[in-house]
């Protein structure tokens, strides 16, 4: 198994422009190589902590919707998702 970790300062907000209100969604995004399947591999995204509501997007694909900051969410990775990626979170 595969798996990658992200510094939190890896993180760029990209929108809103400055800093956040309640009113708007705030989106951060990042790259991570994750590599090419080898024969067997599963390649998992872990997220220790995401916001409260948050959804995931994996270049350019919904891949989660999170509900809780307190539970560990898992994202595998299929074949097709290889190499440097982006990831977008809401």
């Amino acid at each position: 198994d595969c798996a990658r970790s992200v510094e939190l300062d890896a993180w760029q907000q990209i929108s809103p422009a400055g800093p956040p209100s309640d009113d708007e969604d705030l989106w951060l995004r990042t790259t991570v190589d994750v590599g090419a399947p080898a024969v067997g591999e599963r390649r998992t995204l872990v997220f220790d902590g995401i916001a409260t509501v948050a959804d995931v997007y994996v270049a350019g694909d919904l891949v989660l919707h999170s509900e809780s900051m307190f539970v560990r969410q898992q994202v595998q990775l299929g074949d097709s998702v290889s190499g440097e990626v982006e990831v977008k979170v809401c």
